[in-house]
């Protein structure tokens, strides 16, 4: 609806294009003969040896549960020997562990409780609790 939208306004013809060679973030890295802009615009670190999910596989959910994890706990990320197979049954032993936890100590969800009722009226103040400056 956005691409429609912005086509039928004639979005696109009224822009103006950006100098880039006037900007300061990019000075130094427009190319010297042609005064084009550079492809390497962003300083890239290439990693290798980086765990990656089978090329026949679809599904990344164990990859980003794990980075994420790995990220937040500012751990460096295993090179390669990564089990996919082992985070799922390291996240599912700890999914377990909390619920057995749970059980134990009695707590409840309240999610398929009916919702609770509101309290519709206001309770007077008392009078003794206000102050007046002066």
């Amino acid at each position: 609806m956005l691409p429609t939208y912005l086509s039928d306004s004639n979005f696109f013809e009224k822009t103006e294009r950006v100098d880039w060679s006037t900007l300061k973030a990019y000075e130094g890295k427009l190319g010297l003969q042609t005064g084009e802009i550079s492809h390497n615009l962003f300083d890239v670190e290439y990693v290798q040896n980086i765990p990656q999910q089978a090329s026949d596989s679809l599904n990344c959910r164990v990859f980003m549960a794990a980075y994420a994890e790995i990220l937040s706990e500012g751990q460096q990320v295993p090179s390669c020997e990564f089990e996919a197979d082992s985070q799922r049954a390291r996240y599912a032993s700890l999914l377990w562990h909390y619920g057995v936890t749970k059980a134990e100590k009695g707590y409840t969800s309240d999610n398929d409780d009916p919702p609770r009722s509101k309290n519709t009226f206001l309770q007077s103040p008392d009078e003794s609790a206000i102050v007046t400056l002066e």
